[in-house]
């Protein structure tokens, strides 16, 4: 009775079977994807699965490979550092919270009901730009104050997202990323629960992508190209002179790397 049960029991696993070796836990496990420095610099953020399965969490070790820790929360992984290295600014709950070395615990520097994304900071170590409600805005430390920059018309803001890709030193120039998906089909397919299927969907396409350079001084945007490109490298020099971006379309099939030198730029 006892080899027929296990006869049994072998005939229903077959471990060359693609869904077999695809199946939770992975038998070659899951390899663990590095995040960032802590901002003191002391640990090291990455995401990793213990058990060899999908959903990924986020951990931290000490800089010589010792004392891990598991975080059910770690915002200051995405946290951005200030030029001199005194402050670090991440996102709570959508909220601007600061932290730094003079610090004892982190400090709440703007409610926000809008999510707040693509933070710089400008060269003076004071003064950080970020992306909220669609618009740019600035945030200077000593004495606090909150300033937009830039005043779009947002009657689609569902879809059109707006991205800081690069920032002069002085923060008069700031070159802008708006990427445009109105035209996304949704797509639908099943989704199987088990023995049960249900519905599912989802939007998908090219997004339309328009790269310009605001210029604070003069409160103007000028246009430098659009179209269906992915922008995926990027740079602008410390005096704003010059302007190096890295394009490719969405076949593959024709790139540009050129440093961009606009005429109103000093």
């Amino acid at each position: 009775m006892s080899i027929l049960l296990l006869l049994f029991l072998l005939s229903g696993l077959d471990t060359l079977q693609l869904r077999t070796i695809f199946h939770e836990p992975y038998l070659a496990g899951v390899r663990p994807g590095f995040t960032s420095f802590s901002p003191d610099q002391e640990r090291i953020y990455f995401t990793w699965n213990d058990s060899s399965k999908t959903d990924r969490h986020t951990y931290s070790v000490a800089i010589d490979g010792r004392n891990l820790q598991y975080h059910d929360e770690a915002p200051e992984a995405r946290a951005v550092v200030s030029p001199d290295n005194r402050y670090w600014v991440f996102i709570i709950n959508d909220d601007l919270w600061i932290n730094g070395p003079m610090y004892d615990e982190p400090q709440l520097l703007l409610e926000s009901e809008y999510s707040i994304t693509s933070i710089h900071w400008l060269d003076d170590n004071r003064t950080i730009l970020f992306i909220m409600d669609g618009n740019v805005w600035s945030f200077r430390l000593d004495p606090a104050s909150l300033r937009q920059i830039t005043k779009r018309d947002l009657s689609d803001r569902d879809h059109i997202n707006l991205h800081i890709i690069s920032v002069s030193g002085d923060g008069r120039f700031i070159v802008l990323q708006e990427s445009d998906t109105s035209g996304h089909l949704e797509i639908l397919f099943p989704e199987y629960v088990d023995t049960f299927v249900k519905d599912g969907k989802s939007r998908r396409g090219q997004a339309l992508t328009a790269v310009y350079l605001w210029d604070s001084a003069t409160q103007k945007a000028h246009p430098l190209f659009d179209g269906e490109w992915a922008v995926s490298n990027h740079s602008i020099s410390p005096s704003g002179n010059y302007l190096a971006i890295d394009r490719i379309d969405h076949t593959m099939k024709t790139s540009g790397n050129s440093p961009i030198r606009p005429h109103y730029c000093p």
